[in-house]
């Protein structure tokens, strides 16, 4: 890995100023993508010193140190793929193809004409490790583009190569489409529809009353729990799949199938003024707004909705081959 840039001039400038001043440059030059820089600034600034902001240095760390190592291959305009330098000629080109050809399913799918860019990594494998934040894969907003990176354990198997990929580029699809407006559950609505991860047995767990169907409000706190908590994982487990079940209910409704998902991201983008002041004054949500505008109703009556078509078991399923069992 190169060395550290000197830094000796910034460590004059922040050096009493604490770790807020220190990340506020690590964080500028990781948000412009400049990880590299980013990685030799925090370990020249001591980033991170007492344990402070540990889970941001590891994906700037992995981000940087992966980068090192890899080339970058352009597929169009808007796509740049970065793998790692391996033995194996054919298997990166095999890699980034498969990721073009899954960023053009999504597009087409959720009607996006990209053309913010995105850059999908492939992170090195020691970086698959129970320490790396998103080590499942993750989908991050930074200026001008989106940010995919993907473990390198994914590559394994093409099926878990390609659920990776539908995931994390479908949230890449709706950054774009939404103008980055969505919440939380939503947006995992559209990523987990489009990877087709609903589970029967989740299902099941709803009609029999064993799992609570959580409102708007506690599904987007859900995905906001502190991941160290020891009911962490079953919590977050629960609001994917609740998220997964609404996608499948707003896709399988509709003729124009996952379009109508697109449909929903783009009308958190096309607010007047007039509708965005409205929205402050009455304590609208942009989803409620969003959803009434392309389905006619908002958030609580499609929650109940989605509800009752489990409980009835008329909830649109996909064929069989895209439902997972768990």
């Amino acid at each position: 890995m190169a060395q550290p840039t000197d830094w000796t001039r910034l460590n004059r400038r922040y050096g009493n100023a604490g770790s807020d001043a220190s990340w506020a440059k690590v964080r500028e030059l990781y948000e412009d993508d400049k990880v590299v820089e980013a990685w030799q600034a925090a370990q020249s600034l001591g980033t991170g010193s007492r344990g402070w902001g540990l889970v941001t240095l590891r994906m700037v760390e992995a981000e940087a140190v992966s980068r090192l190592a890899s080339e970058q291959v352009s597929f169009g305009s808007t796509l740049t793929v970065e793998f790692p330098r391996v033995d194996d000629p054919e298997l990166a080109p095999g890699i980034g193809g498969m990721i073009r050809e899954v960023w053009q399913e999504v597009c087409l799918e959720l009607g996006l004409t990209p053309e913010l860019p995105v850059v999908v990594t492939v992170l090195l494998p020691n970086f698959d490790a129970q320490w790396v934040p998103g080590r499942h894969g993750y989908c991050i907003g930074k200026n001008g583009l989106t940010k995919v990176c993907i473990p390198w354990r994914s590559l394994r198997r093409s099926d878990d190569l390609r659920a990776v990929l539908l995931h994390e580029l479908a949230h890449a699809a709706t950054r774009e489409l939404s103008h980055d407006l969505m919440p939380t559950w939503l947006n995992e609505a559209i990523a987990t529809e489009m990877e087709g991860s609903l589970s029967r047995q989740y299902l099941m767990q709803v009609r029999t009353g064993r799992v609570s169907w959580m409102s708007p409000g506690e599904l987007e706190g859900a995905f906001e729990v502190d991941r160290r908590d020891v009911h962490a994982d079953q919590w977050v487990h629960l609001a994917y799949q609740q998220s997964a079940a609404i996608g499948r209910w707003i896709s399988g409704s509709s003729s124009l199938g996952r379009r109508k998902l697109g449909d929903v991201a783009k009308a958190f983008a096309n607010n007047s003024t007039w509708t965005e002041l409205k929205l402050r004054v009455t304590g609208q949500t942009h989803a409620d707004e969003a959803l009434r505008e392309i389905l006619g109703f908002g958030e609580k009556e499609l929650f109940d909705r989605v509800r009752h078509s489990i409980e009835t078991r008329t909830l649109p399923m996909p064929i069989p081959a895209s439902i997972t069992e768990s």
